[in-house]
């Protein structure tokens, strides 16, 4: 996948009894990832490449398997080497205070950890850094990803929400108890 891997135990435990929760448990590692394939959109744009570090601990609980997906809580500490956030030039956006649009920003460090709880996600210890320019924080999202793609916290907010919950998806098509998924 991208280049690199995902590997890691996930167990679904069925319902014990009629009324009982299903439960989900994993851990994922994963390893030289390229963020470009990950993220590419249909036309083939990507808003942010670099080789994606991580690791995710994944769990839920729900009385069906549809309601999973919504109750799936994941932690994942992340690291994005050689990254090139696409879209904004941060040194050029600071220097015209926010008038220039578009461009490339290439990020010395970019790290930090996603939790997420269904569809809802915090980014915290964020830390971005380029040249003399660096950024630290904390970004919550909400279910519907609210946050404005124009703006730089929602560009990349949006981006290191994306890169930290592609794996979600992956449990719903693969149940093995070594999910590993090869260059």
């Amino acid at each position: 996948m991208g280049g690199g891997t995902i590997k890691g135990p996930i167990q679904l435990t069925p319902a014990a009894q009629a009324g009982a929760p299903f439960s989900l448990k994993g851990q994922l590692e994963t390893r030289d990832v390229e963020m470009a394939a990950l993220l590419a959109t249909a036309s083939g744009a990507s808003p942010l490449s670099g080789r994606l570090e991580a690791s995710t601990t994944l769990s839920a609980k729900a009385a069906n398997l549809g309601a999973l997906a919504d109750a799936v809580q994941t932690q994942s500490k992340f690291t994005v080497q050689d990254a090139v956030v696409r879209g904004i030039d941060l040194a050029k956006a600071v220097q015209t205070v926010g008038l220039n649009r578009g461009g490339e920003t290439r990020l010395d460090t970019l790290a930090g950890q996603v939790n997420t709880q269904g569809r809802a996600a915090q980014l915290v210890n964020l830390v971005a850094s380029s040249g003399v320019l660096s950024a630290t924080g904390n970004v919550n999202i909400s279910p519907a990803k609210a946050l404005p793609a124009w703006s730089a916290a929602g560009r990349t907010a949006a981006v290191v929400y994306h890169l930290c919950t592609f794996t979600v998806p992956l449990w719903q098509h693969y149940s093995n108890t070594d999910s590993t998924y090869p260059r």
